[in-house]
């Protein structure tokens, strides 16, 4: 596999953080699970688990961005790949919201897209913990334009 290009990692690091809930510089069963549900993925907790298992290279029960990065790489081949897919995840869960410039996603709004994706789809409390993570205003009852756009570019 080829390394990923500066934008990529950068892209890369602040998904890792997005979903790295308790800032400890790492992403455990859980917080991998919902990472994965959220780009359209639906793995069992038993899969993360093999996963985790399989990269954890310090065997502290969680991923750090190395790590990830290890996994990634496992997954894909063309690391362009990877950004790709979750910008293209992300236009697809959002395809049925038209949103003006301007207006902004509520958590209804992404509840409702979620709620019946897959075998193990998002609940409220995944959507509360989504916007949290992806917020960049302080209002974290909705997300603009702006802050899914920077989802978007590369």
């Amino acid at each position: 596999m080829s390394q990923l290009t500066p934008e990529q990692e950068i892209e890369l690091k602040t998904i890792f953080d997005d979903f790295d809930e308790d800032n400890s510089g790492t992403l455990k069963v859980e917080e991998l699970r919902k990472a994965a549900q959220y780009f359209g993925l639906n793995p069992s907790e038993a899969e993360v688990d093999e996963k985790l298992s399989e990269h954890d290279i310090n065997k502290d029960g969680a991923l750090d961005f190395e790590e990830l990065k290890a996994l990634i790489a496992d997954m894909y081949k063309d690391p362009e790949q990877i950004c790709t897919e979750m910008r293209e995840a992300w236009k697809t869960v959002l395809q049925d919201v038209e949103l003006e410039d301007g207006e902004k996603l509520t958590k209804d709004q992404l509840y409702n897209i979620l709620k019946d994706r897959g075998d193990d789809p998002l609940t409220m409390e995944d959507v509360n913990d989504i916007f949290a993570d992806l917020d960049r205003d302080g209002d974290t009852e909705t997300i603009t334009t702006e802050e899914l756009n920077a989802l978007f570019s590369s």
